[in-house]
């Protein structure tokens, strides 16, 4: 009967098909098997969910949706992002793509992020950085529904961030310290850090065409504050950029030795941290108060802590 379904084979293929109805339209789909139970139960399943469309319960998915993965939801979300001028959350989605990627996107339930959630914690992630994480994912889901890729996404909580507050500092000497133990392309990069106050995201994305002769200027989209600035290059920071611009071997002026630009610097932190004698609880993040209380004390307006506050005036730290 009409609206019914049905199984049949096609000329020339040994798979048996089912076809469907969903509002007056014949939607075909093969059941990729010459077993004609598995085409039965592929209809059937089909017929439930037309069903569930036709009283509004759910939107109907269809084959398209089941064959979409994390990864093309993860895609889709940077590309919108870079499109807005929002701040390319490359790092983040590296990670994401690494857990996720490989899976489908409706196969992903609430209680599998927050198993993965619980295995960062235990790893040492903090709640907040946790969060930027989950956030993304269920940012990429709710995208993907938008555009009517998917129709369903799990449920993602977030973690209480209510005892997050950071009082970590470094001293000059453990810096010193510090500096000389990490990876030589990462001593400029936490240089830059305690000068300036910028968070890792805005100085990794430093370009050398955002540099001109006695100023630089940083992009709206990595500023945590989406305006641009712009920062008088005076010493410690014109040093540091002269150094880099001897090592320049691609578009940006913090990167790896082969010109790719820094992505996670988590691994080499931590091992340099361990062979200074550091606390492992010492954060990147924590330079940034040491910039806002060294700006402080020299009387900079604007030093709090801020990414790219009082920066201009770096040169009194």
């Amino acid at each position: 009967m009409r609206g019914d379904g049905r199984i049949f084979r096609q000329k020339g293929s040994s798979y048996w098909w089912c076809a469907y109805y969903l509002h007056g339209k014949e939607h075909r789909e093969s059941g990729k098997s010459t077993d004609r139970a598995v085409a039965v139960r592929l209809l059937r399943r089909r017929l439930k969910e037309v069903g569930a469309a036709q009283l509004g319960a759910r939107a109907f998915a269809g084959p398209k949706a089941e064959r979409i993965t994390v990864a093309a939801l993860l895609e889709a979300l940077r590309a919108d992002k870079l499109r807005r001028g929002r701040r390319d959350p490359a790092s983040e989605m590296h990670m994401l793509a690494r857990v996720w990627g490989t899976r489908l996107a409706l196969t992903v339930t609430g209680p599998d992020v927050a198993a993965w959630t619980d295995q960062l914690a235990a790893q040492g992630y903090r709640p907040a950085s946790i969060n930027r994480f989950t956030q993304l994912l269920a940012q990429a889901y709710r995208l993907g529904r938008e555009n009517g890729l998917i129709v369903v996404a799990p449920v993602i909580k977030r973690l209480s961030e209510t005892d997050n507050v950071r009082t970590g500092l470094f001293t000059s000497a453990q810096f010193d310290r510090l500096i000389a133990e990490l990876p030589a392309y990462l001593q400029d990069f936490a240089s830059w850090a305690r000068c300036t106050g910028w968070r890792a995201g805005s100085i990794r994305s430093l370009r050398w065409d955002d540099v001109e002769d006695d100023r630089l200027r940083v992009q709206a989209q990595y500023s945590k504050d989406r305006t641009s600035h712009v920062i008088p290059l005076v010493s410690p920071l014109r040093e540091i950029v002269e150094r880099r611009r001897a090592l320049c071997a691609g578009p940006y002026v913090f990167s790896y030795p082969n010109g790719a630009p820094i992505g996670s610097y988590k691994t080499a932190w931590r091992a340099a941290l361990r062979r200074a004698g550091l606390p492992a609880t010492l954060l990147f993040h924590d330079l940034r108060r040491v910039a806002a209380t060294e700006l402080r004390r020299a009387g900079v307006p604007g030093g709090r802590g801020h990414a790219n506050n009082g920066a201009q005036n770096a040169g009194h730290v």
